[in-house]
């Protein structure tokens, strides 16, 4: 028998529980929806790195139907955990698996390397399952691995303190009242724009947490500081940041779709944010080059060429504020403090 769960290519990619959840979710309009509610905002950590502002996923997302299970019950349950994995694919559920990877071929690594795996699919008679995972040079990719591996993988988790605990079984729901509210996207906008945060409330207690584009530019220019002397640096902060373009230019498409923005021809604002992400995506390869290249007196140059664009970035984006609440004023956002 065989069963493959449909997926899609993800937007984000940096992270295993954002890339799985969304390879599930966007492929139903109401994820968009999800998407932009959670992945508009990013944050910093004072003494951390960057990464969206949304709570974890799956946990927060009302249009999947989810269960947490950790090994001692599934090994309970199961004298296997590929019966386990296939039972749970027959019942229509993606799974989010904490394996020890160096069992898995394509890892390609003989050292401990606890991590997330995402499944999809199976076929019995290859004795594969589909799977989702960052053995591909480091980046995001959907593949196969055997049966054996993945069994292997699982029996050889030490149960490490990982970030998080426990296995996660999910699957699409379907919400009738579920639906997009375009001024709370403006608002998310302008929040981003503005480095405030005036919709997700109960974050505002974290006293070293920042908000928005100037504190994600100072990290950024902190972190290539770093890099270029030599020392430890985060190694996400470009990647992630790049993600988040793939989410803004969505909202704006989305908000020209339905008519809160002006839709100028031949320039739109789409395809102008679309025009400024080539440019944040050419910086990236500067950095992967000098990287490779080892040429680090370059990135003085590329710093500069790096706080240049955040200040477009900034400019375009009130621009589309402002279009927004000229075509439809907005009421201002209510702050429970207590957020979603």
């Amino acid at each position: 028998m065989k069963k493959v769960l449909e997926v899609m290519f993800p937007p984000i990619t940096t992270y295993m529980t954002h890339a799985s959840v969304l390879s599930v979710v966007m492929q139903h309009e109401q994820g968009i929806k999800w998407l932009l509610d959670n992945y508009l905002q990013l944050s910093v950590v004072d003494s951390g790195g960057i990464d969206f502002l949304g709570l974890e996923p799956p946990l927060n997302c009302p249009i999947l139907h989810y269960q947490i299970m950790d090994h001692e019950l599934v090994d309970h349950l199961f004298k296997d955990p590929v019966q386990f994995i296939i039972h749970a694919i027959n019942q229509d559920y993606y799974l989010f698996l904490l394996l020890e990877t160096s069992q898995i071929q394509a890892a390609n690594t003989n050292v401990p390397r606890p991590h997330p795996v995402f499944i999809y699919g199976y076929c019995e008679e290859t004795e594969t399952f589909h799977i989702g995972e960052f053995f591909d040079f480091n980046n995001f990719s959907f593949m196969t691995a055997s049966f054996e591996e993945i069994r292997s993988g699982w029996l050889n988790y030490a149960g490490y303190d990982y970030w998080f605990k426990g296995n996660r079984l999910f699957k699409y729901s379907y919400k009738d009242d579920y639906a997009p509210e375009y001024e709370r996207l403006v608002t998310m906008i302008e929040d981003y724009a503005t480095s405030q945060n005036t919709i997700l409330g109960f974050h505002n207690f974290n006293s070293r947490l920042s908000f928005g584009l100037d504190a994600i530019a100072n990290r950024l220019q902190l972190e290539l500081t770093r890099f270029g002397n030599g020392e430890h640096f985060d190694r996400v902060a470009f990647p992630i940041i790049c993600d988040h373009k793939e989410v803004m230019l969505l909202a704006i498409e989305q908000l020209e779709q339905k008519g809160y923005l002006d839709r100028t021809f031949p320039s739109t604002f789409h395809a102008e944010y679309e025009c400024l992400k080539k440019k944040l995506l050419m910086l990236r390869n500067k950095y992967l080059k000098i990287a490779i290249n080892g040429k680090y007196h370059r990135v003085e140059a590329l710093q500069l060429e790096v706080g240049q664009w955040f200040e477009q970035e900034k400019n375009l984006l009130m621009k589309i504020i402002e279009n927004c609440k000229a075509r439809f004023p907005l009421q201002p956002p209510i702050n429970t403090g207590i957020g979603l």
